[in-house]
């Protein structure tokens, strides 16, 4: 972080002792000036400073969007900075066992009334 401040400072009092001998520089040049340094990479955006190499995907675009999909219902995509809830929805009784407990509950009073937890 330093050395990008003290590169700075460099620059910056190099462009201002240029400015005092020559004068100010023109439109035009300044438009140059950073075009050259746009397509060197010597401007940074973002926090990166180094540039990511450029590299072509081997996955085809159903597969990708057929993955993301079953991640997402699988509950494996974090949204936010909470960690990922894991809901399992499957339930493993047979709806006759689910309705014979239901009757056994409600017979022996232990369902709540409705509007009640």
């Amino acid at each position: 972080m330093r050395l990008n401040i003290v590169l700075a400072a460099l620059l910056g009092s190099a462009a201002l002792l240029a400015q005092a001998q020559t004068g100010a520089p023109s439109r035009a040049e300044v438009k140059a000036e950073a075009a050259k340094a746009n397509k060197a990479g010597e401007i940074h955006t973002g926090e990166v400073e180094e540039k990511m190499p450029m590299t072509k995907s081997n996955v085809k675009r159903m597969d990708v969007k057929t993955e993301a999909a079953r991640a997402n219902k699988a509950g494996e995509i974090q949204t936010g900075e909470e960690e990922p809830k894991k809901v399992d929805t499957k339930s493993n009784m047979k709806r006759a066992d689910v309705k014979a407990d239901t009757a056994r509950a409600n017979k022996a009073g232990t369902i709540p009334p409705m509007g009640e937890k």
